[in-house]
Order: structure tokens, then C-alpha cells, then sequence
């Protein structure tokens, strides 16, 4: 893992608007970038005027984008100039740092599983949407605390066949989910033997540091690294529609202006609300994503956590991850 640590696999995630999703998507794959996902995401609008007429939300495209430090920043910083995302209102793209990777670049051999990290983290994995069911019931053996599921379209080359002259890329499937460290290794090595991820072509499964979480899991409250108040966070809120108009109400509060929204599913039996034909069908989630220092992400964590009806039973989760680096942020004045 030495030789990796500077060099350490990361994940872009670029928030366009919709018209230049393609044009993002062409240039990143000019520069280099083997491929990634893009999924249709809302932005949270701004703009006081657009909320009184009732339109809190515009058409984004999500894309994620996974590769090395070193390579991902040379090919970041060039598409930072091409679509001017120095500017305001140009996009944003955020960089996390996985601790633990396995893909076809990576091998559990590769991963050193006591290396320092926080207590909790974030597992993501990434696999065609054909195989959901088949994976999901493999992850839950592990009994993780939650999860969601959200669908995307695959970026990378070698998945995108032409019928007749068009380009069909593969729709790909994004799992979330909240663990304790101590049963990360369990989780990769399980669904590695079940899945031969690391000889697979799309499939990946990655792991972040997670600040703050809402459903304490873990025992050791010990944080390590401590981040400092000015660093980056990215909050991120997973809940049911009943929570919906609570939550925004709260950020508008806080004068939490802007934000991206995924439409994503849960994955707990326990949650499946409707049958039809006598299949359960679990609830629709809104996944709220927002970037600000750690001062104001803790500030408004401790507002959910005071606040009755978000904090309800198998309603919402609740999380921050430290952001590695940003572009395309502008300062925001708050009044608390």
C-alpha cells in the first residue's frame, strides 16, 4: 500500500447542466478517462423568485468518474478550464478518496485493512442493473444497517456497443450503504469470491470515510483524522418523500441555498411498503447532496438531529464524508 498512498484511487463526481453532460462526458474520454456513470440528478435552485413560482428544481446530470490521483488530476484540471468551472453557475466536480478499491485495477491483496480511516464508511459498488436483485440479497447476508440503490448509464468504452450506427451503453446500478470499518474487509473479500470483482469489467466496489452518522453503529467513537473546521464535507441526506418538504424547509433556514437530488430505492425488506401481484416493491428515496466547509455540514447535521420528524424511524439517514478537493465552489455568506 505504500507505493499507492500517494497515489491513491479517487472518485470525480462531476454535477453538470444537462446540455453539457455529452460534452463533458466526449472531452473526459479524449483526455484519457477509461469511462464512468452518469445519472440524471436535479439541482436545487437558488433563486427566491423561481421558489415563489414553485420550481425548486432543475435537470443535472451526475457523472462519476473513478481513477488515480495523479492521472485524475492532470485530465480534472484541463476540464476545469475547458467548461470554465472556475466560474459561477459553470458546474462542480468534488473528489473523494477511497480507502479500501477493488476493480479490475485492484486486488484484495492491495488493500491494507488496518490502515487508519475513520470508524464508519461508505461502501459504493457499482454493477449492471440485470444483476440488482442477485447482489442485493449477497449484501444483505452482511446485514448492513441500510441502503439505497440508484440507476445509472455506463461510461466505460469497452461496455458500449453501436445498433445500427447508434451507441447503447449498459444501465449500471449504484449501491450506498453505511458500515462500520471493522466489517469492511468481510464485505470484500464475501462478495469478491461471490462475484469475481476484480476480474469483472464494470464492476466495482469502493469505501470512504464517513465524519458523521446519524445511526450510531459504532462503539469507537474515536476519529481518525481529526478534520478541521474549514475543510470540505459533503452531506448527504437519503430520505422517504413524507420527509421531503421537512428537509427543504430546514435548508432554507439555514439559507442552504443549492444542492443536487438523486431518486434512488431503499433495500431493507423491512422497508417494502406496497405489493403488487404479491412482489414488495421498496419506497422511492431522495438523495439530497451538499458540499460546504465541516463547520456549517456539522451545523446543519446537529439541526437534523434535533428536528422530530427527520429523525423518525426508517424515514432517513443521515451522513458527511471529507472532500479531498473542489472546483467550481463560490463562497456563500450563512446566518445561523
Amino acid at each position: 500500500m505504500n507505493t499507492e498512498e500517494k497515489n491513491e484511487l479517487m472518485m470525480a463526481v462531476a454535477i453538470v447542466n444537462q446540455a453539457n453532460d455529452r460534452k463533458f462526458i466526449k472531452q473526459a474520454t479524449k483526455y484519457g478517462l477509461a469511462g464512468g456513470i452518469s445519472i440524471p440528478a436535479e439541482g436545487l435552485v437558488s433563486s427566491k423568485l423561481l421558489k415563489l413560482m414553485g420550481i425548486r428544481k432543475e435537470k443535472r446530470k451526475m457523472i462519476l468518474l473513478f481513477e488515480r490521483k495523479n492521472r485524475l488530476m492532470t485530465i480534472l484540471n484541463k476540464l476545469v478550464k475547458d467548461f470554465k468551472m472556475d466560474q459561477a453557475n459553470h458546474g462542480i466536480i468534488f473528489l473523494l478518496s477511497a480507502n479500501f478499491n477493488l476493480d479490475s485495477h485492484s486486488n484484495l491483496s492491495d488493500n491494507d485493512w488496518q490502515e487508519p480511516s475513520l470508524s464508519n464508511q461508505l461502501i459504493l459498488a457499482t454493477y449492471r442493473h440485470q444483476r440488482r436483485q442477485d447482489f442485493i440479497d449477497h449484501f444483505q447476508s452482511y446485514q448492513p444497517p441500510g441502503g439505497t440503490i440508484f440507476t445509472g448509464i455506463s461510461l466505460i468504452k469497452e461496455e458500449i456497443s453501436r445498433v445500427l450506427g447508434l451507441e447503447q451503453a449498459p444501465q449500471k446500478d449504484l449501491l450506498l450503504s453505511v458500515m462500520p470499518k471493522t466489517k469492511v474487509s468481510e464485505v470484500f473479500k464475501g462478495l469478491e469470491h461471490q462475484f469475481q470483482i476484480s476480474q469483472s469489467k464494470g464492476m466495482r466496489l469502493y469505501s470512504f470515510d464517513v465524519d458523521q452518522f446519524s445511526k450510531d453503529i459504532t462503539k469507537d467513537k474515536e476519529r481518525t483524522p481529526v478534520l478541521m473546521n474549514k475543510s470540505l464535507c459533503l452531506l448527504v441526506a437519503i430520505i422517504t418523500d413524507p420527509l421531503f418538504e421537512a428537509l427543504t424547509d430546514l435548508l432554507d433556514e439555514l439559507q442552504i441555498h443549492g444542492g443536487t437530488l438523486l431518486h434512488g430505492r431503499g433495500i431493507l425488506k423491512e422497508e417494502a411498503i406496497e405489493h403488487y401481484f404479491r412482489i414488495p416493491i421498496n419506497p422511492e428515496k431522495f438523495i439530497f447532496f451538499i458540499i460546504d466547509t465541516k463547520e456549517q455540514t456539522d451545523h446543519i447535521f446537529t439541526r437534523i438531529q434535533e428536528h422530530p420528524k427527520l429523525m423518525s424511524a426508517h424515514q432517513g439517514v443521515y451522513f458527511t464524508l471529507p472532500i479531498q478537493q473542489a472546483f467550481g465552489l463560490h463562497q456563500r455568506n450563512h446566518n445561523k
